[in-house]
């Protein structure tokens, strides 16, 4: 019986014999086909996380500018700046719900694993201690403009708050960087920074209480000023969370 010769198509799909194995070309193909469309889809990816680290930096960067002003205008009883850290606050509550809703979509889409999943997640709870960082940071700007109302120029009584500011700004900067460079060494620094900044909290409290029973009229500023020193305390671990969160995204652990 006579065969009919085979035709280039018939060729190009006709199995090769290489050993033991049958290869057919029409599946190393689809397989060549798999691993680029693969590939195409991990590039994707990064570039997403890349996005969502971006996103996290910019709101932190927000988040630190927005304490450094609310602390200049409690210092320089500037009512105005004041008005301004409280109208800032809705963009920062803003970058919060954007960045969260790409993170649920990042979740959805990607079905991430192991490292990629601790990234995102990871970055969800800092982005919520940085808005929460915002919210207390308006407790300042809010004192401000009850010390303007009642003409209140003397900033003797502020000085912890002041000290306390200072090293509530070094400890998110510091937060900030661990996340950009992701150190860990940095990190553990952090959570030593949180323990002096306790330190001083309580330090400054008991200094308050002293001067209330010595001068019970004042009794309001106290309290005032109490308040002040706790929403800074608060800032320095939202500050320390953040430093544990990146140490969760690099190795799954907290920082010993």
């Amino acid at each position: 019986m006579e065969t009919e010769p085979m035709t280039n198509q018939d060729q190009s799909q006709a199995p090769v014999f290489s050993g033991k194995e049958v290869h057919f070309p029409a599946d190393q193909k689809r397989r060549k086909e798999d691993d680029q469309s693969q590939s195409h889809t991990v590039v994707h990816f990064d570039q997403e996380l890349f996005l969502l680290r971006n996103s996290v930096m910019a709101m932190g960067g927000r988040v630190l500018d927005q304490l450094l002003q609310a602390l200049e205008a409690l210092e320089n009883h500037d009512t105005a700046q004041a008005r301004v850290v409280l109208e800032k606050d809705l963009v920062i509550d803003k970058l919060e719900i954007d960045t969260n809703a790409y993170i649920f979509s990042l979740l959805a889409r990607r079905a991430p694993v192991a490292k990629d999943l601790r990234v995102i997640l990871a970055s969800s709870k800092i982005i919520n201690n940085l808005e929460r960082i915002g919210d207390e940071t308006l407790k300042l700007a809010r004192f401000t403009l009850e010390l303007a109302a009642v003409g209140h120029q003397d900033n003797t009584a502020l000085e912890g708050v002041f000290l306390m500011g200072e090293m509530a700004i070094a400890m998110l900067r510091k937060a900030l960087n661990v996340f950009d460079s992701q150190d860990r060494g940095l990190a553990i620094r952090v959570a030593e920074d949180d323990l002096e900044l306790d330190s001083e909290f309580r330090k400054t409290l008991h200094s308050l209480i002293d001067s209330a029973s010595r001068n019970p009229s004042g009794i309001g500023d106290t309290i005032g000023i109490a308040l002040l020193i706790k929403a800074l305390e608060r800032i320095g671990d939202h500050a320390h969370n953040i430093a544990e969160y990146v140490v969760f995204q690099i190795e799954g652990g907290n920082i010993a």
